[in-house]
């Protein structure tokens, strides 16, 4: 399947409200870039949302499960726990 540009929005929350186009292959997004139809921001995207493919979506420190704390707080001691308990 060829992929497909698609207009979207940044899902941060910052006073810009840029437009994206992003590129979809297969269900999964492979390309993110900024929309210059937006006349506010004129096609620019900041570093963080530049990375969301990489580091946030697809990246491998991704969490796939639940976790529940099992330490103190503070302590980064994590258990996996099911969906139906989260």
């Amino acid at each position: 399947m060829c992929p497909v540009r698609k207009r979207s929005l940044c899902v941060l929350d910052c006073p810009d409200a840029c437009s994206l186009e992003v590129e979809v292959e297969d269900g999964r997004l492979i390309d993110i870039d900024g929309d210059s139809r937006n006349p506010l921001t004129g096609g620019y995207i900041c570093g963080k949302v530049r990375s969301q493919i990489k580091d946030h979506l697809y990246g491998g420190d991704r969490l796939r499960r639940p976790l529940m704390r099992s330490g103190a707080k503070g302590e980064a001691d994590f258990e996996p726990i099911g969906w139906d308990h989260a």
